[in-house]
């Protein structure tokens, strides 16, 4: 259907708006919090491990360190460790000589974002010294803090080279594109399948129009979760073993593969029962909080929980909103119909994602302070902002509704979706950055402090 220019020229403008906001370069949601030794260190006696510290879990199977010496060669360490809550790494090592040495290291965060770094420390053991007993240092106290660390041995790699002390990642307009359309092919297939469950557009003239849409978005999905998939794991594998490990023994390779299958299962399945269609949708969006950061956080539980109702939510309104805009021109009586069922379930998902947006973002935060010093801050601020005008034009539609204004409620359906449209960009730009490494770098031991605690 063609929606009108006014509606186009509100998304390109918010489009415009945002790829201005949006930094070339962004943290993923894993960041490094703590190193030993730290870097640009200067060190008096050979360190028996390095250990690196993570804001959240990572993935052992896909987490390495790597020590070079000053002439470019590997120092063969002989075994790397992951603490017990999979947020710290530690590589033992042999005696080192002096000189400086650059440790590099690649990791993966649970929700399937590699991080990858180097930073340099430097070693002047003192040859009078060099044999001499000397007394317990810091990093004699280091080693009995990480006595509860579980051995795993691993064939050491040379990961990738990076600048030093730089954290990179791969966020061209490109990527963040799929990862936004990914995002929302989820979340207007999920409430496209609900509201087949919740109204009785499968029992009205309008059911054809319905089931090809569903089709078309089955497909889109599809494409999209290819798309997201290859650019997740093109830069993790590099043969069949490595793949089989993503897929099968980490919770973002599990979660994508849940979510592949459920989609291919959705080509033969949807619109037979809506029991089983109800169950197809949990299915979806429990593969997507497996693979976003709620997974990454304490208590696991609650934050499980209220992404999972953050999704419903978002699904629900998402869902009712395409489908309006969609069906307005050839099915407007059925569209006139179910504007008022629309109403209350926008209603109260608005008011859901309200709520547990605020609480995850209290969870998350590790201090308020990052919603106004950090450019992620202000892009949450920014939806929240969209969030209140989608409230204020529901109350104008419902109020419409009720003098049956026909055209002026065609007109706010429009700022909407348009608002719609923003918001979706905006929470895939939340969903895939974390502040956590941008707000280190304004305010460093408050963070630390935050990581402590928890």
């Amino acid at each position: 259907m063609r929606i009108k220019k006014r509606t186009v020229h509100i998304a390109i403008l918010l489009l415009l708006f945002l790829s201005i906001m949006l930094p070339s370069t962004a943290s993923a949601h894993t960041s490094l919090v703590e190193a030993k030794p730290a870097p640009d260190s200067q060190l008096k006696k050979s360190p028996k491990n390095i250990t690196l510290t993570f804001s959240s879990k990572i993935e052992p199977d896909l987490s390495s360190i790597t020590v070079y010496n000053q002439g470019g060669e590997q120092v063969k360490g002989t075994t790397e460790n992951v603490s017990d809550d999979q947020k710290s790494l530690l590589l033992q090592l042999p005696e080192l000589k002096t000189g400086e040495y650059k440790v590099s290291y690649q990791i993966v965060s649970t929700d399937g974002h590699p991080v990858e770094g180097t930073y340099n420390f430097t070693l002047t053991v003192p040859e009078p010294e060099k044999n001499k007993e000397v007394p317990m240092t810091e990093l004699d106290q280091d080693e009995k803090e990480h006595q509860k660390i579980t051995v795993k041995d691993k064939d050491m790699q040379t990961p990738k080279q990076v600048s030093n002390g730089e954290t990179q990642h791969d966020h061209s307009t490109s990527t963040y594109l799929i990862r936004l359309l990914y995002y929302f092919s989820i979340l207007a297939l999920a409430g496209w399948v609900f509201w087949g469950i919740a109204s009785s557009i499968l029992t009205s003239s309008a059911k054809a129009s319905y089931i090809k849409g569903s089709m078309v978005l089955r497909f889109f999905l599809f494409i999209m979760l290819l798309g997201y998939g290859y650019l997740q794991f093109n830069s993790l594998i590099t043969g069949i073993n490595d793949l089989q490990s993503l897929l099968f023994q980490t919770a973002f390779g599990f979660a994508w593969l849940l979510m592949f299958v459920t989609s291919m299962l959705g080509f033969l399945i949807l619109h037979r029962s809506r029991i089983i269609d109800g169950l197809w949708i949990s299915l979806l969006l429990i593969g997507e909080v497996i693979a976003g950061h709620a997974i990454t956080y304490e208590p696991l539980f609650i934050t499980s929980i209220l992404d999972m109702a953050h999704l419903i939510a978002a699904s629900i309104w998402i869902g009712g909103l395409f489908l309006i805009i969609v069906f307005w021109k050839h099915h407007r009586n059925f569209i006139i119909g179910f504007l008022p069922r629309f109403s209350k379930y926008a209603l109260i998902s608005i008011l859901t994602l309200s709520v547990t947006g605020s609480l995850m973002a209290i969870i998350f935060l590790p201090n308020l302070s990052i919603l106004w010093e950090t450019l992620w801050g202000k892009v949450l601020l920014l939806k929240i902002l969209a969030v209140l005008l989608v409230i204020i034009i529901g109350s104008i539609v419902r109020k419409a509704l009720k003098n049956k204004q026909n055209t002026k409620l065609k007109h706010l359906i429009e700022w909407d979706f348009a608002l719609m449209i923003g918001i979706v960009l905006l929470v895939g730009i939340l969903t895939f950055v974390s502040p956590t490494q941008e707000f280190s770098t304004i305010n460093q031991d408050r963070i630390s402090f935050a990581m402590s605690i928890k």
